[in-house]
């Protein structure tokens, strides 16, 4: 046996290997139920993922919203004082 059968046959045999490994993946992904449920894990992923962002969407709103209403409580404060010092004059 020379150098070049040896490479041959181990050449072959990659081959043999990567069309087996490529027919498994033709067969997993022609499956429509694995398809489908492959979809569904993904489709579950991202919902959980926007439902995730919205509720720190809501987090933030709710806390802006405090500093908002904070802020107009301030603002009635320097308002009160200002007429008192207007009537002081």
């Amino acid at each position: 046996m020379t150098g070049s059968e040896v490479h041959d046959e181990d050449h072959g045999r990659n081959t043999s290997k990567g069309s087996k490994l490529r027919s498994g993946d033709k067969s997993s992904t022609s499956d429509p139920l694995a398809t489908l449920v492959k979809h569904l894990f993904r489709m579950k992923a991202k919902v959980t993922d926007d439902v995730t962002m919205m509720e720190d969407l809501g987090t933030n709103f709710t806390q802006i919203q405090g500093d908002v209403q904070g802020m107009e409580a301030r603002l009635m404060s320097l308002e009160i004082n200002n007429e008192g010092l207007r009537e002081g004059l």
